[in-house]
């Protein structure tokens, strides 16, 4: 049997092996992949030199299946074949060949140039990577997105990679431009800045410099365009740019521009168009939904609604309209306050204040704009009377005594001196009327009292209202008849206590009996005069504070007793004269004092008699005494 012929082994293989296995092992854990090909030759075999990796390299597995950056470089980078891509765009890659490449004289590089100092399996995908990264500016720290010289007015810009260890005068210069745009954007009070007057710094560099800067980073990335001028960029930094396109100042500043006397409107979208494209729809659609919401800004007015869009009009040019309605809003404004009793002005007052006639053809319009239709309100509206206010006063307005102060003379006459609350209240917009009722009903709910108006309560839910100017006969003859009976005391003669049929007479023929029992019943007399016996038509009459001297009138005892004797008791007991209810109360605690002063003084009325029985004093008329006849 022939012997089986011996494998040799192959260093070289075994050692590639270990190697793809290592890469393998490194991609898997996610981390230190890629590596140089000598670390990890040296982490998969101890002992291993530089000739036994480069034996490696030549032969199956490694050849095939390992990609490095660079060729016969043990410290390029490696990764496996099917890695390819991931290696192209490792920044250390790039980084390499920037120093191979750049220098002072020549501090930037373009794609295809380091491109081609790759293998051919790395250079196309590193075209493709870099190439993206240069448009979407996403540089390692130790390079930059760059624009050559060369290639300004070329048509579409060339960008390049720029080795930051040596600086570019045009990206020095961008450098300046963007902190000089960061200064005037934050000093320009929400408004776009002309670029020129961020360049004016530097007017002593050449148009190609400044073109390579603002085309350069940091200046391409900071800044924003907003709309362009007579050819010149009106410009931001792009962390401004939101609140600078939404902002008022803009808005403002574009009405003011596109708006004349001759041409005072223009529609939101033309508006739109006067800035720069790429903010026209955020523009758009912010003021949009801001006027919708929050009405239009003081710069402006809106002249006309449409589907998703605004005619506006500049404030500074309104409607004639408007001005009418703002000069009677300020009218309204000034009268009102000026009158703070009631708070309210007749549209005839506003007229002639004014100095507009009421025939004006623009009256009608002017009412219904703003700001007149909202900032004032009818408080009274009757025939041809109509008063308003401010709406935010309109309530309390209604409430005030210095409305219905106002408004009751006009609406009562000699003739027809009341009126009911009700009736009153119709003459009010139904918005007021709950409360100018609710007021008055509470007043007269709880008995206020006004010199300038009488209330009564009427049925269960009304008020009858009289203006104090046409006050009731029997009102004035209870003030007259309060008047004499005070005249009378003043003269101290001896008329005062006095009976009512005195006072009367006193009065004068003018007072009816008829109208003065309806006197007696209203103020001032029924609060402030008495009747010493109220069952008695000769009872004394006096002051509520005079209680001792009717308590001690000889008009007092001849007018009760008829009331308290009876014909099989005619005698009174004198202490028991305080528990009379024919007495007036207040005069009950003092009559039993008043009497026995009178007893010791001997000084009884005329036909009144008294004597002690069982020790007690007793009075009685004298009238009722039986004579020897036996009459």
């Amino acid at each position: 049997m022939a012997k089986k012929k011996a494998v040799r082994s192959n260093p070289a293989q075994e050692l590639g092996e270990k190697i793809l296995a290592e890469l393998e092992n490194r991609r898997s854990r996610g981390s230190g992949y890629p590596a140089t090909l000598r670390e990890i030759a040296r982490e998969a075999a101890s002992g291993v030199t530089d000739e036994d990796i480069k034996a490696a390299l030549t032969v199956k597995p490694l050849k095939p299946g390992l990609v490095s950056a660079f060729s016969d470089d043990l410290d390029a980078l490696v990764v496996r074949k099917e890695d390819a891509s991931l290696l192209a765009g490792h920044h250390l890659i790039l980084q390499h060949l920037l120093q191979q490449v750049c220098s002072p004289q020549t501090p930037h590089a373009s794609v295809d140039t380091l491109a081609d100092m790759l293998q051919k399996p790395l250079s196309a995908a590193f075209r493709r990577q870099w190439n993206e990264r240069l448009k979407q500016n996403r540089m390692p720290d130790f390079a930059a997105a760059v624009v050559p010289l060369s290639s300004l007015g070329q048509g579409k810009a060339r960008l390049e990679f720029h080795d930051v260890r040596f600086p570019l005068p045009w990206v020095q210069l961008s450098e300046q431009l963007t902190t000089q745009l960061r200064q005037h954007a934050a000093d320009s009070a929400n408004l776009p800045v002309p670029e020129s007057q961020v360049t004016a710094a530097n007017r002593d560099r050449s148009t190609e410099e400044l073109a390579a800067a603002k085309s350069s980073e940091p200046y391409s990335s900071e800044v924003a365009v907003v709309r362009i001028v007579n050819d010149e960029r009106q410009i931001t930094t792009r962390v401004q740019l939101q609140s600078v396109v939404c902002g008022l100042e803009l808005f403002t500043s574009l009405i003011q521009e596109s708006c004349s006397e001759a041409a005072p409107v223009i529609r939101l979208s033309e508006l739109a168009k006067r800035l720069d494209k790429t903010v026209q729809s955020d523009f758009r659609t912010h003021w949009l939904t801001s006027i919708s919401t929050d009405g239009v800004p003081e710069c402006a007015l809106i002249e006309k609604l449409a589907k998703n869009d605004v005619v506006l009009r500049d404030a500074r040019f309104p409607r004639p309209e408007v001005v009418l309605s703002q000069t009677l809003t300020a009218a309204v404004e000034a009268l009102c306050q000026a009158d703070s009793d009631s708070g309210c002005v007749s549209l005839s007052d506003l007229l002639n204040h004014c100095q507009v006639s009421a025939d004006n053809l623009l009256l009608p319009a002017a009412r219904k704009t703003e700001p007149f239709v909202s900032t004032a309100t009818i408080v009274r509206q009757l025939d041809a009377a109509e008063w308003m206010t401010l709406s935010s006063m309109a309530d309390d307005v209604v409430r005030r005594d210095g409305f219905l102060k106002r408004l009751l003379p006009e609406t009562c006459t000699a003739a027809a001196p009341e009126v009911r609350l009700s009736a009153l209240a119709k003459q009010l917009p139904k918005s007021v009327q709950s409360a100018f009722v609710e007021t008055w009903k509470d007043h007269a709910d709880q008995r206020h009292s006004f010199d300038w108006v009488e209330l009564s309560l009427s049925g269960k839910s009304d008020v009858v209202l009289r203006d104090s100017r046409f006050p009731k006969r029997e009102l004035l003859l209870s003030k007259l008849l309060v008047d004499t009976l005070q005249t009378l005391k003043d003269r101290n003669d001896g008329s005062y206590p006095c009976t009512f049929a005195t006072l009367m007479e006193a009065v004068g023929p003018d007072a009816g009996f008829l109208l003065a029992n309806a006197a007696v019943r209203e103020e001032p007399y029924r609060s402030r005069v008495i009747t010493a016996v109220p069952q008695s038509a000769h009872s004394p009459i006096g002051f509520k504070e005079d209680t001792t001297t009717l308590a001690t009138t000889p008009l007092l005892l001849p007018a009760l007793l008829p009331l308290i004797t009876k014909p099989d008791d005619q005698a009174v007991v004198v202490t028991k004269l305080n528990q009379c209810r024919e007495l007036h109360p207040v005069l009950r605690p003092e009559i039993v004092s008043a009497v026995e002063q009178n007893l010791q003084s001997r000084q009884l009325p005329s036909g009144i008699g008294c004597l002690k029985v069982a020790k007690k004093w007793h009075i009685f008329r004298k009238q009722d005494v039986l004579s020897s006849s036996g009459q």
